[in-house]
């Protein structure tokens, strides 16, 4: 009897720990990013930004938010290299661009519902380097979010999510904290 109870005792304990792993396990799966046409701010995932460029993942080393003091242009960068000091140049790079022309991101949701919605300030683009050419600069339809969560003097803090209507279904997708710059 009492080795009956313990046997019991022991697989709901092991039934109970196995039904934790499989929750546990889809959490984290409905956590990673997935190309479609139309995102949602829920689409987006809780982790670091990275991207997806010609059929590859790509992981991102430096994140800026330029003001352009001239146009009034804002720019999101998301490069694969670090330049040599912060806010500067970075040449043959792999890199995705979000750009508002001629005025600001606001706090808050900034987005383009699908590829053939037309906002021509609001602009996305990717480029990457050829061994041996030149950069590729890509503008092909895009879709997305831009969440900006907070601006500071020195920090700009947000999440992103940004499909590419390109043969290689390119992305860029996360949390991110990029370095102001001002030019």
């Amino acid at each position: 009897m009492i080795i009956r109870i313990f046997l019991i005792l022991i697989s709901v304990t092991i039934f109970s720990c196995s039904e934790n792993n499989n929750s546990e396990n889809l959490t984290s799966n409905n956590k990673s990013f997935v190309w479609k046409e139309n995102l949602t701010v829920g689409d987006i995932p809780d982790d670091s930004v990275k991207g997806f460029l010609n059929g590859k993942e790509i992981k991102f080393e430096y994140v800026n938010f330029e003001k352009w003091r001239g146009s009034g242009d804002n720019v999101l960068n998301f490069s694969t290299k670090r330049p040599l000091q912060d806010c500067g140049f970075i040449e043959n790079d792999d890199a995705f661009s979000v750009m508002i022309k001629n005025g600001d991101f606001n706090p808050g949701e900034n987005s383009k519902i699908s590829f053939s919605n037309n906002q021509d300030n609001f602009i996305s683009y990717f480029h990457y380097y050829v061994e041996g050419k030149d950069i590729l600069k890509v503008e092909s339809p895009w879709s997305g979010i831009v969440i900006i969560d907070s601006l500071e003097d020195k920090k700009v803090k947000g999440k992103i999510a940004i499909v590419y209507n390109d043969d290689a279904k390119s992305w860029i997708a996360g949390k991110f904290e990029a370095i102001r710059c001002n030019n």
